[in-house]
């Protein structure tokens, strides 16, 4: 639910997904890309981010979803 979000390099971010339908949080940023495969209700995901960017995040099952989470050094 968050748009953009920023961390410092090293920082991992929980994808929790509160919603009552799976969803597949992933990024092809290239450098940064991951991807948690699919994530059913109530699992977590985890990402760390190693390098500066600006990472394009999005769900697979639902295009319209998606974030920009920017990851600066500390």
């Amino acid at each position: 639910s968050v748009a953009t979000l920023s961390v410092k390099t090293g920082e991992r971010i929980v994808f929790h997904n509160d919603d009552s339908v799976p969803h597949n949080v992933y990024s092809g940023t290239p450098g940064s890309e991951f991807n948690i495969r699919m994530q059913a209700p109530g699992a977590d995901g985890f990402v760390s981010f190693e390098k500066p960017a600006q990472v394009d995040v999005r769900c697979a099952f639902h295009p319209t979803m998606k974030m920009k989470v920017i990851v600066s050094t500390p």
